[in-house]
């Protein structure tokens, strides 16, 4: 059995809330290697990434993984061999895999050659979301969401209407998805266990298509969604909106302006950055290049902005904010070029 200091980390970002900090207490700095399994290389340096949408629960490790040999990648006649694995955690035992047909670069760009750092669609990993003993996934890059047993990799329900969700949440046994309408994105709340629609919004969201300067991609937009047991927030254009978690009711909304707004170029996204929103005990944190807002959870009032240091090739190390023990820490001060600190603000007055 597994230890209760261990941890799961079952969303991209750890949890629902958005806040990539675990409760773990047994990790550390690695002393050795506790398994190696296959794919011991990726396809190759300048193509997308072989693993991509790494969750973990119960002892296991879950991913999206290309299975196609090394070195002979681009654009050729030899597909690619996406699958969902399912490892355990401990000794790396294979205990299944589901092929993915409608995945890898053919489904969302153009060319095989990844223009760093905009090699996959934003939020890509937000896709696979492992709690208890079921895993939930796009079996495809516009497939709707399934419930997958966590034991077996059968596939136990595919949710109807969700076709193309581009992000997966679940909290409390619901899952929130960013489910795209024509052009448009809407939240849907379902019952994880059942399918029923507990709620959803409108298709009235533009989201957000904004991750860096560098994009190449068609870029799909997200909503970017963090949730805890009483709202879910996200972005929408240049403002974070704010719902009522158990009835989808609108709380609020509130604009947040980009400190780099005035140096943009016309041609880039006027959109808030997506990677970055954290709800925590009654306050929401978000990060964009050179400052971290935090609103109150219940009107959205601002409660303290901080700017922060952009640091040449740590390309987003703006996302590196992490809320622990009441402090929302994050990078500070430079040497060369990598910070020389981090920094730890009171989550609710900013203060250092």
């Amino acid at each position: 059995p597994r230890s209760d200091d261990i941890d799961d980390w079952t969303h991209h970002c750890h949890g629902p809330d958005g806040n990539a900090v675990a409760m773990d207490r047994r990790v550390g700095p690695p002393r050795q290697l506790q398994w190696v399994q296959e794919p011991l290389y990726l396809r190759a340096h300048d193509t997308d990434s072989s693993v991509s949408c790494l969750v973990s629960s119960d002892g296991r490790l879950f991913y999206m993984v290309d299975d196609a040999p090394i070195s002979l990648p681009g654009d050729n006649q030899l597909p690619d061999a996406w699958h969902l694995t399912a490892r355990d955690a401990f000794n790396g035992l294979l205990l299944w895999k589901i092929p993915v047909k409608e995945w890898g670069w053919r489904e969302w760009k153009q060319s095989w050659v990844k223009f760093r750092p905009d090699n996959f669609p934003i939020n890509l990993n937000r896709r696979v979301v492992a709690v208890d003993d079921r895993v939930y996934a796009t079996l495809g890059y516009q497939a709707p969401v399934s419930a997958i047993a966590a034991a077996s990799g059968e596939v136990l329900r595919t949710y109807p209407n969700t076709a193309g969700t581009r992000e997966i949440i679940v909290h409390d046994g619901q899952l929130l998805l960013t489910v795209p309408d024509k052009d448009k994105l809407k939240l849907m709340a379902l019952h994880a266990r059942t399918g029923a629609v507990a709620w959803q919004t409108d298709a009235i969201y533009g989201g957000t298509d904004n991750e860096s300067k560098r994009q190449k991609l068609q870029l799909q937009p997200v909503l970017n969604a963090a949730a805890d047991s009483d709202i879910v927030c996200f972005l929408d254009g240049q403002r974070i909106v704010c719902l009522d978690r158990a009835t989808g009711v609108p709380r609020w909304q509130e604009a947040v302006v980009s400190p780099k707004a005035k140096k943009r170029k016309a041609n880039t996204s006027a959109a808030l950055r997506a990677g970055l929103l954290v709800v925590s005990n009654g306050v929401v944190v978000y990060s964009q290049p050179g400052a971290i807002t935090a609103l109150s959870a219940v009107d959205g009032q601002r409660l303290w902005s901080q700017a922060t240091v952009g640091y040449q090739g740590l390309w987003f190390s703006w996302k590196d904010v992490f809320v622990i023990d009441g402090l929302v820490w994050t990078w500070s001060g430079r040497k060369g070029r990598e910070p020389s600190a981090a920094t730890g603000y009171d989550l609710r007055t900013g203060e250092s």
